[in-house]
């Protein structure tokens, strides 16, 4: 919670926001307990989270009946937190490559190094630019070269690696792609810190054993984008 709050600004605590989480049926279906993972890790933030008992378009309508200020909702295409009257929105590509791209930084304590950023797509051009504009230098690599190209990094002091990086030479590593296990015990050292938000997890047992890993499948993202569109809701209140 406190690095999520670091990202959208916050100091402390604002104020909490009555928050619905909603499943949503569309293209692949619901995940089974999803929702309820989502509205666990805002009650443990303390917000005042819950399930709507109606999915979709229904699941809104009764979230608007029962006062939510905000709410989650997730299909095939996008997850977001959207709020329900100030036009505010996060999206949980760009929160999640931000909230681990701030975890790193505040791991690396005084040390400012090159960060390794593995995967241009949307969590990993979310982090790349983060540490860009937090001034720190970024090597930028994807195994996809027309994703690679794509990435628009906003912010000077990044370089994007046309072949694939000896991993062994940073000591700060972030990991955005899908990719289980490549990043291996001869690929880190006691020094190397890795975030990596990206599922399954591609660090091995052993690199893990030797290295500082921050990974978590779901609750850094989440609470992110629920801090930013709490941000972005207070901002909105403050242009009326």
């Amino acid at each position: 919670g406190e690095v999520a709050r670091r990202v959208a600004g916050f100091t402390k605590r604002p104020r909490a926001y009555k928050t619905a989480v909603i499943s949503v049926t569309s293209g692949q279906g619901t995940i089974t307990g999803f929702a309820q993972a989502v509205c666990a890790i805002l009650r443990h933030e303390s917000v005042e989270a819950f399930v709507t008992d109606a999915a979709d378009v229904d699941g809104l309508y009764e979230a608007s009946l029962l006062g939510a200020d905000m709410v989650f909702m997730a299909d095939d295409a996008r997850f977001a937190a959207l709020g329900l009257f100030d036009r505010a929105a996060a999206d949980n590509g760009a929160c999640t490559g931000a909230g681990f791209a701030e975890a790193l930084i505040c791991a690396m304590g005084a040390h400012r190094e090159k960060v390794l950023v593995l995967g241009a797509s949307a969590v990993g051009g979310a982090a790349a630019a983060y540490l860009l504009q937090k001034g720190l230098p970024v090597d930028l690599y994807d195994i996809d070269a027309r994703t690679l190209s794509r990435a628009h990094l906003p912010y000077e002091g990044a370089t994007k690696l046309k072949e694939p990086p000896r991993l062994a030479k940073y000591r700060y590593i972030y990991d955005a792609t899908t990719s289980a296990g490549f990043i291996t015990a001869g690929d880190v050292s006691g020094k190397t810190i890795i975030a990596a938000p990206g599922m399954p997890c591609g660090i091995t047992g052993e690199a893990r054993n030797i290295a500082t890993v921050i990974h978590n499948p779901l609750e850094l993202g989440v609470l992110t984008m629920y801090y930013t569109c709490a941000q972005r809701m207070e901002a909105g209140e403050g242009r009326r």
